[in-house]
């Protein structure tokens, strides 16, 4: 009798016990939110090095003008960021990324900070990823991201 009953509640039991599944994050994608986090903090804290070492080598030579405008000649400072969207595809990634800019221009002056969405474009290489800023070689994959 006890062995009925107990064949009886056993699949009641199974019934009731919910076994959640929850999506594990994809190390891949962490590492890159990780990284975003870390280059856009080194830009708002005006740490050109790190932003460099965190660009990709072939994207230096164009980030390197940008930076020293920004430091001889400040049009803006960067108030904040926040990442909206992450996408990763293998060894390349997009990432949408919320700006709040207070420009210095004196015809923007009177503005108050002001929000701009960009689009990062970040390559992996010997598991580490790079901002990268010439993107001829990705235009394919960043349309398809875009849809």
């Amino acid at each position: 009798m006890r062995y009925m009953l107990l064949l009886l509640l056993l699949p009641l039991i199974f019934a009731c016990e919910k076994v959640e599944q929850t999506k594990q994050p994809d190390p891949g994608e962490q590492s890159l939110e990780s990284t975003v986090d870390s280059y856009w903090k080194a830009w708002m804290a005006k740490d050109w090095e790190k932003v460099i070492n965190m660009t990709a080598p072939e994207s230096r030579e164009m980030i390197e003008p940008q930076i020293r405008s920004l430091s001889e000649n400040p049009m803006a400072i960067y108030l904040d960021y926040k990442r909206i969207k992450v996408k990763v595809d293998g060894d390349t990634a997009i990432v949408e990324v919320l700006l709040t800019i207070d420009y210095l221009h004196p015809i923007l002056a009177e503005l108050s900070p002001q929000e701009t969405t960009i689009f990062d474009y970040w390559v992996k290489r010997d598991q580490a990823w790079y901002r990268i800023l010439e993107r001829h070689d990705m235009d394919g994959f960043m349309e398809s991201l875009k849809q």
